[in-house]
C-alpha cells in the first residue's frame, strides 16, 4: 500500500516535471530532485497568476476604452 502511494506521488511529480517549463527530469543523469520540481512548479504557478492578473487588468482597460470610444461616436452622431 505504501509503495503504491509513493509510486502515485512519484508519477505525479514526473508529470509536473513534464508540464513545467525548464524542468526536465532528463536534464541530468540522475534527474531533477523532487523538491526542485515542486519548487519550480510553485514558481511557475505564481508567474501564471501574475500574468493572469495583468491580462485581466489589460482587458478591463480595453473595455473602458471601448466604452469611451462608443460615447465619443454617439457624441459625433
Amino acid at each position: 500500500v505504501e509503495r503504491r502511494r509513493r509510486d502515485k506521488i512519484n508519477n505525479w511529480i514526473v508529470t509536473l516535471s513534464k508540464i513545467i517549463p525548464d524542468c526536465n527530469l532528463d536534464s541530468t543523469k540522475t534527474g531533477a530532485s523532487k523538491g526542485g520540481i515542486l519548487s519550480k512548479a510553485c514558481d511557475y504557478i505564481r508567474e501564471l497568476r501574475q500574468n493572469n492578473q495583468r491580462l485581466q487588468e489589460s482587458l478591463k482597460e480595453v473595455e473602458r476604452i471601448q466604452m469611451d470610444n462608443e460615447l465619443c461616436r454617439q457624441q459625433v452622431d
